[in-house]
C-alpha cells in the first residue's frame, strides 16, 4: 500500500524545499478500521479533533510554486504518525498512548484495545511507518545530492482549544513556529516570525509545540538540513466545530504562501557566494564562514566591521536593468557622501535561477547603519561581519 503522495513541480522540482504534510488525511481503510474501539460517531468527533484538517490545501501548492516538493500522508495519524520515534522508549508522547501507533484518544480513552498485539503493531510500522520514513529520507537526500542543502516546512495545524491530553496553560497563538537549534537559524525565524506578525497575527516560538520533523538519518548530525514547523491556530481557516472551511479560508493559505516564500528566500541568502574585488583579488564571503582576507583588509584600513548591500531588485521583486543601475548608483553616491569605502561584487545563488545581483562590500560600516541602508533600499537581508568573526545574515526591517 502506498500510504503518501508527493507532488513536484514540472519538469522537476528546481529549489531545495520539501514540505511535509503529515496530519491532513481523514482516510482509515477497513483493515485498519477494525482495530479501533470506537463507534462511527466517536471517530467522526476524533478525527475532527486530531486531523490538521485542509493542511494539504494551504501548503501543498505553494510548495510547487516555490519549485519545491510536497510530502503528503495519505492516511490519519490515527492509522500511524510518522513523527513520532519508532521507538516507544524514545517517544515523550508514547506515554499518553500517542507513540507512532495509537493506542489512546484525545481524550485519554482507548482508540485501541490496551493489549493491543505486539505483532499487529510490528506490521503497522513494517507496512505503512518504516517505507514512509524511509521515502522520506530518500527526498531528503536527493535534494542534498542535487542542491546541497534541503529545506524543510513540517506543515501542521492545532485546536483553538487545548485537547484533554495538551497542556492547557500554554498559549494558544495565532501561529506558532516549531524548531530545533541544531536544524534553524535566529534570522529565519525571526523573518518567518515578522511576516505573521505583520499580518496581524499572534505568534510564538516552540510553544505550543516545539521541535520540527527531521529524518532519523540527519536529525542534529547534518547542519545542511533546514527544518521549521509552522502551526496554524485552526480558528483561523475553519469551523471547529463543524470541520468546514471559514470565510478566511484563502487569505490564510495566502499567508501561508508568503511564510513558505519568505523561508525559501532567507535560506538562499544564507547559500549564496558574496563576491568582492578587493585590491588581491577576488574575495569570496559565506554566511557563517570567517575570512582571513578580509579580516587582513579591514585590520590593514582601521576598520572594525564591514557589511554587504546592494540596491538590485528591492522587495525580493525582478526591476528592470535600468531600476536596478539607478539604484545602485544612488547606494554608491549615499556611500560616498558618507565617506566609506567599498568594493564592487555581485552575489550568486548556489542554486535556482536567479540573476547574480552587483553588490558592494562596505568596510567600517555598522550593524545599524548596514540594517537601515538595507531597509531604505527595499532589501530583505544584509550580511554584516567583524574582524576574527563569521559573516552573518541579519533581517531589515520594512522601511
Amino acid at each position: 500500500m502506498t500510504n503518501f503522495l508527493i507532488y513536484k513541480g514540472m519538469p522537476d522540482s528546481a529549489t531545495p524545499l520539501l514540505v511535509h504534510i503529515p496530519h491532513s488525511s481523514t482516510s482509515i481503510p477497513s483493515l485498519y478500521r477494525s482495530q479501533f474501539l470506537l463507534s462511527a460517531a466517536a471517530l467522526d468527533r476524533e478525527l475532527l479533533a486530531m486531523t490538521d484538517r485542509y493542511t494539504d490545501e494551504l501548503f501543498a501548492d505553494h510548495a510547487v510554486a516555490n519549485g519545491g516538493s510536497a510530502f503528503v500522508n495519505s492516511l490519519s495519524r490515527l492509522v500511524f504518525d510518522p513523527e513520532r520515534f519508532e521507538d516507544d522508549a524514545l517517544e515523550k508522547m508514547s506515554g499518553k498512548g500517542m507513540g507512532a501507533v495509537y493506542t489512546m484518544t484525545s481524550d485519554l480513552g482507548s482508540l485501541r484495545a490496551p493489549d493491543f498485539p505486539t505483532a499487529d503493531r510490528e506490521t503497522i510500522l513494517k507496512e505503512l511507518f518504516r517505507p514512509y520514513a524511509n521515502s522520506f529520507s530518500s527526498e531528503v537526500s536527493s535534494q542534498l545530492d542535487r542542491f546541497g542543502r534541503c529545506l524543510i516546512i513540517d506543515a501542521h495545524s492545532f485546536p483553538s482549544t487545548p485537547l484533554p491530553y495538551e497542556d492547557s496553560t500554554l498559549d494558544r497563538p495565532d501561529l506558532c513556529i516549531g524548531y530545533d537549534d541544531f536544524h534553524s537559524s535566529e534570522t529565519l525565524i525571526a523573518v518567518v516570525e515578522r511576516v505573521g506578525l505583520e499580518s496581524g497575527w499572534s505568534v510564538a516560538r516552540n510553544v505550543p509545540f516545539a521541535g520540527s520533523y527531521v529524518p532519523l538519518a540527519y536529525y542534529r548530525t547534518d547542519p545542511r538540513v533546514v527544518s521549521v514547523m509552522l502551526e496554524i491556530n485552526r480558528g483561523r481557516y475553519m469551523d471547529e466545530a463543524t470541520g468546514d472551511r471559514s470565510a478566511a479560508f484563502e487569505d490564510v493559505r495566502g499567508l501561508v504562501g508568503r511564510l513558505i516564500e519568505t523561508a525559501v528566500l532567507f535560506e538562499a541568502f544564507r547559500n549564496t557566494r558574496f563576491h568582492a574585488e578587493i585590491p588581491s583579488g577576488d574575495l569570496c564571503i559565506r554566511v557563517g564562514e570567517r575570512s582571513p582576507r578580509l579580516d587582513a583588509l579591514l585590520n590593514s584600513g582601521g576598520h572594525h566591521s564591514w557589511a554587504y548591500i546592494t540596491a538590485h531588485n528591492p522587495n525580493g521583486q525582478t526591476a528592470s536593468d535600468p531600476e536596478n543601475e539607478r539604484a545602485q548608483n544612488k547606494l554608491k553616491r549615499d556611500l560616498g557622501s558618507s565617506g566609506f569605502p567599498f568594493y564592487p561584487g555581485e552575489g550568486k545563488a548556489d542554486v535556482g535561477d536567479w540573476p547574480p545581483e552587483p553588490s558592494l562590500l562596505i568596510l567600517g560600516v555598522g550593524e545599524s547603519e548596514a540594517l537601515m541602508l538595507g531597509s531604505r533600499y527595499g532589501q530583505a537581508a544584509v550580511v554584516v561581519g567583524k574582524p576574527g568573526q563569521p559573516a552573518r545574515l541579519l533581517a531589515c526591517d520594512p522601511d
